[in-house]
């Protein structure tokens, strides 16, 4: 037979309709913990008890109670005994027989072990005979209640002041101040409920103060699949109730933790929910005013999991799936790092099903100053700084709404600082047929105001790329936008650094426009105050154009070179001639003697050594124009025939123009989620000296650093 050991704590249990002052009867509550060979014991086992008056000998009062089949689960029993009125005060000692049930009746002797040494009953039983005296006093303030079905229920009804309704303490690195387990699985289980009713008490405060080790200041485990571990409810309608408060005095510790510890499926490390209509699922608080402090970290490390997941269920109102904040002036009120070096990464991703809502919006509300709508960047060789993404099919959705209402701010700020790969500034995309990939809205009326600002450091990056997947309907890869008036203000502006051989704006495919194409710079004459423009040349062909000087021989004759790809991108040539210099004579002339040939053409002048001027023009006929070809005359199609480019031209309305755009004007006007009162000034976000502005436009562009 195996080594058996028995340990056991004794609990009072009263009918619940008896009177308080009254003795209620004899029996008590018996639970104890067994082991076999050192292990928990599990199973039907058969248990014989008998009382005695002393620890070793002496004699034994009451009867022998005999237990047949009691259930034993993880070594844990709970028996109910009754040895009649022999609890007045006498030291009483408990001996216990027990055996595996093997069949036989209790009464068999056969097979029983007796576990040594008694146990000493001091407390619970012996709470029976004071019962008779009319009180119950306890060594704490509070009430004590006890009521059929309850092991021991401890309750602080005061309404103010420092209450605890149970104070739990361990002062062992490994230790537990307060543990509640359920081994029920199913129903709803709660392996400890705190509750409070004081406006500033604490349903459960658990405190472990070793300062090294895996303490926990409250444990709590529920075997359900439906029980709660840990439950605490606040139910004061007013004042700054919590329905958790955890608290880590440690530089390194963690105010609360939350480990969702399965490797696949919806696992969630912390959830939080409230109920109120001003209310706060999860509220995390770092007061701190130096270090690197974090209000809430989440952290998941399953490949579907979430570090952290804000729900606004509800289908109406000014809700917020997440709402994130910082005070400090070089602050961040959300940041999202990828830090994987490869793969599909993102640094932030939001969702919003609403047909109005919105993915993600950051403003930045102060008046002045560095601000940026919202930060994104990504340190992957093929990660994405931030991406937006409308996927609904029609509607006026928005991929990215960045809005900045600072003069000197930034609505959507994209940087991929990878110097290799191909990385993205702001990737953003709409598959609906009225949607916009991008849309950036200047609504400063004055001041050097930027609708969509792109930059790209990568050699083979974009700046901004805007792609309108949609095949049909007004579908836009970019629109830009500007309200202002001004000479200053820009829909879309494009920058190149200087001495770097890309394009400031560069159109693959054809390049349109419905006003005049010009060129721009500062008037010679009165550079601070002027501009001076000039305009392209306009014609119904696409067309190259060459120009020189050259002087003919002894004999009249020159012959003009041409660059030695001209004969194989062009075709119908068109020459010009001007004599610009007659040596002496009164009247020369010029013509052509022998035509292009191995990109050479050969001129002779009725005199020598005479100057000419020469230009020749011609049709293109590169790869691209000899695959697409080109149209003079364009009959237009589907939904925008009857529609003008300039319908105020016509005298018609501007509903009638084939690029209105009435969500622009309308439904998209500058949104903003509201700031709840008394805390606009702090919804602000400045660049720290570790975020350099990177806006490095040349100045006669009009846009500042």
């Amino acid at each position: 037979m195996r080594t058996r050991f028995l340990t056991g704590s004794l609990v009072l249990v009263l009918a619940a309709s008896a009177a308080w002052a009254q003795p209620l009867g004899t029996a008590f509550t018996y639970q104890g913990r067994l082991k076999d060979g050192g292990s928990p014991a599990s199973g039907p086992h058969d248990l014989r008890f008998r009382l005695y008056d002393a620890a070793a000998g002496g004699s034994q009062v009451g009867p022998t109670l005999c237990l047949d089949d009691v259930s034993v689960t993880e070594g844990l029993f709970t028996v109910a005994l009754d040895f009649g009125a022999q609890f007045a005060g006498q030291e009483r000692f408990l001996e216990v027989d027990v055996r595996a049930d093997t069949g036989l009746d209790c009464a068999n002797p056969a097979g029983f072990v007796t576990l040594a040494p008694r146990q000493a009953l001091t407390a619970a039983p012996n709470a029976l005979f004071a019962l008779n005296a009319g009180s119950l006093t306890l060594p704490f303030s509070g009430s004590a209640n006890v009521g059929s079905g309850s092991v021991f229920s401890i309750t602080n009804t005061a309404a103010t002041g420092t209450a605890w309704g149970l104070y739990g303490q361990s002062n062992s690195p490994d230790g537990m101040g307060v543990r509640g387990l359920t081994p029920s699985t199913s129903g709803f289980a709660v392996g400890v409920w705190g509750e409070s009713a004081s406006t500033d008490g604490a349903g459960v405060v658990g405190r472990a103060t070793a300062i090294s080790g895996l303490t926990a200041g409250v444990w709590g485990a529920s075997g359900s699949p439906s029980g709660i571990g840990v439950r605490a409810l606040a139910f004061a309608s007013s004042g700054p109730a919590w329905g958790v408060w955890a608290e880590s005095t440690s530089t390194s510790g963690t105010g609360v933790s939350g480990l969702a510890s399965a490797t696949s499926g919806t696992t969630r490390g912390v959830w939080g929910e409230s109920r109120s209509t001003s209310g706060t699922g999860v509220h995390g608080l770092a007061t701190a005013t130096s270090g690197t402090t974090y209000g809430v970290w989440g952290e998941s490390r399953s490949p579907s999991g979430r570090g952290v997941y804000g729900l606004a269920t509800a289908t109406s109102g000014e809700c917020a799936g997440g709402w994130f904040q910082s005070d400090s002036v070089n602050g961040i009120g959300v940041l999202g790092s990828a830090n994987a070096a490869s793969g599909v990464s993102y640094g932030g991703r939001f969702f919003s099903n609403s047909t109005s809502g919105l993915g993600v919006q950051g403003v930045a509300i102060a008046s002045n100053g560095v601000t940026y709508g919202g930060w994104f960047q990504s340190e992957s060789t093929t990660g994405t700084g931030a991406r937006g993404w409308a996927t609904a099919s029609s509607g006026n959705t928005i991929g990215v709404w960045g809005q900045s209402t600072s003069s000197s701010g930034t609505g959507v700020f994209g940087w991929a600082t990878a110097g290799g790969g191909s990385n993205y500034g702001g990737w953003f995309q709409s598959d609906s047929t009225n949607g916009k990939g991008v849309l950036g809205w200047a609504t400063a009326t004055s001041g050097t105001t930027v609708g969509v600002w792109g930059q790209s450091d990568s050699p083979d990056g974009w700046g901004v790329l805007g792609r309108a997947g949609a095949t049909g309907g007004g579908a836009d890869g970019v629109w830009g936008d500007t309200l202002s008036s001004g000479s200053s203000a820009f829909g879309v502006v494009g920058s190149e650094p200087n001495g770097s051989p890309g394009h400031a704006v560069y159109a693959v495919g054809s390049l349109a426009a419905t006003g005049t194409k010009s060129f721009q710079m500062d008037h010679p004459l009165m550079p601070e105050t002027h501009y001076l423009n000039h305009f392209c040349t306009e014609g119904p062909d696409p067309m190259n154009a060459y120009s020189g000087n050259v002087v003919t021989d002894a004999r009249g004759y020159a012959t003009v070179t041409l660059p030695d790809y001209f004969e194989s991108i062009n075709r119908e040539f068109r020459y010009q001639l001007t004599v610009a210099d007659g040596a002496g004579e009164d009247f020369v002339q010029v013509r052509v003697v022998r035509k292009i040939q191995n990109n050479q053409f050969t001129i002779r002048t009725s005199a020598p050594h005479v100057e000419v001027s020469w230009r020749v023009e011609a049709i293109r006929n590169d790869p691209w124009v000899r695959a697409y070809g080109y149209r003079v005359e364009q009959e237009k199609e589907g939904e925008i025939k009857g529609k003008y480019l300039s319908p105020e031209l016509y005298g018609q309305p501007k509903e009638r123009g084939i690029h209105y755009r009435p969500d622009i004007e309308h439904e998209c006007a500058p949104r903003d989620l509201p700031v709840p009162a008394g805390e606009a000034a702090a919804v602000r976000e400045r660049a720290s000296s570790e975020h350099p502005s990177p806006v490095n436009v040349p100045e006669e562009t009009g846009v500042e650093n």
